[in-house]
């Protein structure tokens, strides 16, 4: 019982930051023209065997080149980032969103723009969002990076294995060793 009320009150204090959090990010609402709400796609890139998959949280009209395309991304934080646009994350993310956008609409995308929304308000009175944006037109390493990286993954995941059994995951434990007793 103790353990199913811990989790209750965590639930509501979880709502309750997340319901502050919007109310900051409306004070202020960035304004954009929307292209495409919760965008859902797969891109098929020609060096890569596997589809890319993302979901952008809006896909709006550039204001930095006209017919061109930014994607927008919204995170709810209890700290800003320190590495701001440079956090290897948002490159990561952003590049996926970019495959699967300039494929969705068949438009040139410009930026990956991320609000950051702090959920507990500034003790100083400081702002509860932060905007960064990273141009995809300055991250020419950063494709080659990440195409060499999903290049590796795609024949690391592609090579035969073993899958050995793992008896104490909560989950699957029983069931995975089963299978490895079967042979399969």
């Amino acid at each position: 019982a103790g353990s199913a009320r811990a989790r209750r009150e965590k639930r509501v204090q979880m709502e309750r930051e997340y319901l502050q959090a919007i109310g900051f990010y409306l004070e202020r609402a960035p304004r954009h023209r929307v292209r495409g709400v919760e965008v859902r796609g797969m891109a098929a890139v020609p060096w890569l065997p596997l589809p890319l998959k993302a979901i952008s949280d809006l896909v709006v009209e550039s204001k930095v080149e006209p017919g061109s395309l930014d994607i927008v991304d919204h995170k709810f934080v209890d700290a800003f980032s320190k590495d701001q646009a440079k956090k290897t994350l948002f490159i990561i993310q952003a590049l996926f969103n970019y495959y699967v956008v300039c494929e969705q609409f068949g438009q040139p995308v410009r930026r990956f723009i991320v609000y950051e929304c702090k959920k507990r308000k500034n003790a100083n009175g400081g702002a509860q969002l932060r905007r960064y944006a990273l141009d995809f037109s300055m991250l020419t390493e950063e494709f080659g990076v990440f195409q060499r990286l999903l290049r590796e993954a795609t024949e690391e995941i592609a090579r035969p294995r073993h899958y050995l059994p793992n008896p104490s995951d909560l989950f699957e434990g029983e069931h995975s060793f089963d299978l490895y007793r079967l042979h399969l």
